[in-house]
């Protein structure tokens, strides 16, 4: 789950992108659409 804010966000998904965090993202849940192109970039669903 997500707030407008991408600081937090990025830095998860950059991490995981380069196997910095031993995790799997399975999908990304937030009420606002303002960071769907971010999450949709590492092709990680938003809903």
């Amino acid at each position: 789950m997500l707030t407008k804010e991408a600081h937090c966000l990025s830095d998860l998904l950059m991490k995981n992108a380069y196997d910095g965090l031993d995790v799997e993202i399975a999908a990304v849940i937030g009420n606002h659409e303002t960071l769907r192109s971010l999450v949709e970039q590492f092709n990680i669903p938003f809903h």
